[in-house]
């Protein structure tokens, strides 16, 4: 069957590594499509059972830890990933041993000092900045989950390096996803109220869980990975190669959670959480790219360790084309049904409509790219990718602020689809300047 698959594929016009990409995404899909359909079932149980403001108690925890979260990784997951995959390619095992061994030594001191900073300013986050009390509980959880979740992360993403796709996508959001929902049906069938305190209780189990997995699966691999937790040699060059990414991940976060932050401060939690719901519907939108990008990612970085610079802009052109037309489908019904998608959380939720609108074509946009900036970071540019999204970050809080305090949601949706836009733009052409290809239209590739 697969290598019946593999002919056509290959017959219709796709190169050896799209097809590869292309097939070894069904499992991994099926498996995202789980994942976020867990999430799904798990954002609906919240909004039945938590309300509007309940959720954006929640929403600004979660982007708080979510923010928490690259400083905890030190950045280093992405350059696991790539020493990870640039080892194997080039017949190099002891190479990927000692990249995530590195990486979690970075990881574990980066964790615990990004959990102490969380600590300190959850009281002030909470009762100054937010005025909601519970708030403060709820991120002394999210530090208490921040170390187990940014080990899992960076064991996660040498998973993917190793071209084990579906088994990473797996040990990632539709295991996350399970522990999640069964936690919440727990508590209701105990009769425990859901509130943002068992709800972060929830995540550290997951969290746990999470890192207790994806460990015992990496050391169980055939290539027989050790884990030292000794300081080596190479550490340094680890972290100098990782923290210009710290920077980056550090922006793209802020960039992604600045809306629902600043509507807690500006507006109210309420305002936050409808806009939280219909922010994580839009993703669904993209949700394909989260696949792909895992499976690319360690393709780019060999093709490009290799010099086949050729392979790699009809592979890149190839994904990109095929990104956009998947979701086209998902785009139309979000334009069509916005609020009675809404209505599933609770009918205070249709008021993000026109929100989930903007929102889905700002995903759509972010699709249509491709996978420009992982293209960008496994091809050596992750300086410029830093400036570019620094750029994004700046504009885009500026942004948020003005079209939050005039507009509302409605404003955060238009500033975080705008600057999203921009930056693509920015990533696509930088794309075109270092590599010498663009991944839409023909033009020709440059003379390596």
């Amino acid at each position: 069957m697969l290598k019946f698959a593999e002919r056509r594929l290959q017959q219709a016009g796709l190169d050896e590594h799209t097809t590869e990409v292309v097939l070894k995404s069904v499992p991994s899909l099926a498996l995202k499509v789980l994942g976020f359909g867990g999430t799904f079932v798990f954002n609906v149980l919240l909004a039945r059972y938590m309300g509007a403001k309940g959720v954006g108690i929640v929403a600004i925890g979660i982007q708080i830890y979510t923010f928490a979260q690259i400083f905890a990784r030190l950045g280093t997951n992405s350059i696991v990933m790539k020493r990870v995959a640039a080892g194997l390619a080039t017949e190099n095992p002891l190479m990927a041993e000692q990249a995530m061994s590195a990486g979690l030594r970075w990881t574990l001191l980066g964790s615990a000092i990004t959990a102490g900073i969380v600590v300190l300013l959850a009281t002030p986050l909470a009762h100054r900045v937010y005025a909601e009390p519970d708030l403060r509980g709820l991120l002394w959880l999210f530090a208490l989950a921040l170390t187990p979740f940014s080990l899992f992360v960076t064991i996660n993403h040498g998973v993917k390096a190793l071209r084990r796709t579906w088994q990473a996508t797996g040990l990632n959001e539709a295991f996350r996803s399970t522990v999640r929902i069964s936690g919440l049906l727990i508590l209701v069938a105990i009769g425990l109220p859901i509130t943002p305190i068992s709800v972060g209780w929830i995540f550290v189990v997951a969290a746990v869980a999470a890192l207790g997995v994806n460990l015992s699966y990496w050391l169980h691999q055939p290539e027989g990975f050790a884990l030292k937790l000794s300081a080596s040699s190479g550490d340094r060059q680890v972290l100098r190669e990782s923290l210009p990414l710290v920077l980056v991940s550090s922006m793209f976060l802020l960039i992604s959670s600045t809306d629902t932050i600043m509507l807690g401060w500006l507006v109210s939690a309420e305002e936050a959480g409808v806009y939280y719901i219909s922010a994580r519907v839009a993703l669904l939108t993209s949700f394909v790219i989260h696949v792909v990008n895992s499976i690319v990612a360690p393709k780019f970085s060999q093709l490009y360790a290799r010099n086949e610079l050729a392979q790699l802009q009809r592979m890149g052109k190839s994904v990109t084309l095929l990104l956009s037309a998947s979701a086209v489908p998902i785009l139309l019904v979000f334009l069509a049904f916005p609020a009675q998608i809404l209505s599933l959380f609770g009918s205070e939720f249709a008021d993000g409509a026109a929100t989930l609108r903007v929102l889905a074509l700002g995903q759509f946009v972010n699709l249509s790219f491709g996978s420009v900036g992982y293209l960008l970071i496994m091809s050596g540019n992750e300086r410029i990718m830093r400036d570019i999204t620094i750029g994004g970050a700046l504009v885009n809080i500026v942004a948020n602020y003005f079209l939050i305090v005039q507009l509302g949601a409605f404003g955060a949706a238009l500033a975080s689809a705008g600057t999203l836009l921009t930056m693509r733009l920015a990533i696509y052409i930088a794309v075109r300047k270092r590599l010498g290809f663009w991944l839409l239209g023909s033009m020709p590739l440059r003379d390596p």
